[in-house]
């Protein structure tokens, strides 16, 4: 833990190593390029001047707090890629990550940066998901090439379970706690209930691994966007079946799949759906970043 946290701070942490060791003072009438550089100096000389012992646990603890608080003048929304990223076999859930994904980067709410992330199995380290970023895009480089740095998250950012991650999410716990912490909001996608609802007709080993998935996103979400309503009205359902109290539940809401606006008639969509319909559909975030 210590090393992802050293390795996630390390511009921060060698900035600010350098402003204790020397403690510099800006001269007269010099006037930095960016607000954030002036932030960041005049934080780092204040810390620079409280007396404590400069060890690398405390600069590690500060360096990690300054990187997580400078200023930024966007959000960033994050989508879980992590098996995606890995493997595309084509699925159906597969197909909506991959879809949503090209959407959202290709259109951006306002004041979000969309940025696709993804968990390291067996290291459980995130990371930006630069890679398969450019694929979706078309714009796919050398493998050699691609950098796909270690993820920070920031107060405002929005945290985006598209994914089925039944693998890595309930050993992330620390992770998303942490992030929260952060003032990050945690939203997952839920596609189905199907292996509670009806485990006879699920293998075991996917009973095993969805239980818990389940049980954790109920506890670390916000919000929980269920593919129809008859998902959420599902998910509603069990959840009292198991004693669950209101106050125990993220928001559970639902969100239209399964338009592909891109080979539709524009004018047969239109027929077809009420204009607040078709709105939802042309904007897959309008549940996630409201």
């Amino acid at each position: 833990e210590f090393r992802r946290v050293l390795f996630r701070s390390q511009r921060a942490m060698a900035a600010f190593t350098n402003t204790v060791s020397t403690a510099p003072v800006r001269e007269p009438g010099v006037t930095p390029d960016a607000k954030g550089d002036l932030y960041r100096d005049r934080l780092l000389y204040a810390l620079a001047a409280i007396p404590f012992a400069a060890n690398q646990a405390n600069l590690c603890a500060a360096a990690s707090a300054v990187a997580a608080n400078r200023p930024r003048n966007y959000r960033q929304l994050l989508i879980d890629v992590s098996v995606l990223a890995v493997s595309d076999s084509q699925t159906g859930i597969q197909r909506v990550v991959r879809n949503f994904s090209k959407q959202l980067l290709q259109n951006p709410p306002l004041g979000f940066q969309v940025r696709l992330v993804r968990c390291l199995k067996h290291l459980w380290v995130w990371q930006y998901a630069t890679q398969l970023e450019q694929k979706i895009l078309g714009q796919q480089t050398s493998v050699t090439q691609v950098r796909e740095p270690v993820l920070e998250v920031f107060a405002g950012d929005v945290f985006l379970g598209a994914d089925l991650g039944l693998e890595y999410v309930p050993n992330q716990r620390a992770w998303f706690d942490r992030a929260r912490h952060r003032g990050v909001d945690i939203q997952f996608i839920v596609y189905d209930i199907l292996p509670v609802r009806m485990p006879q007709y699920s293998h075991a080993g996917i009973l095993s691994l969805f239980l818990p998935w389940l049980q954790e996103i109920t506890q670390i979400s916000s919000r929980l966007i269920c593919i129809s309503k008859t998902v959420a009205d599902e998910l509603g359902s069990w959840y009292v079946e198991q004693g669950f109290s209101p106050d125990q539940l993220p928001l559970i809401t639902s969100i239209p799949m399964g338009a592909d606006l891109d080979n539709a008639d524009s004018q047969a969509v239109q027929n077809s759906r009420s204009e607040e319909h078709t709105s939802e559909l042309q904007s897959p975030c309008n549940l996630v970043c409201r």
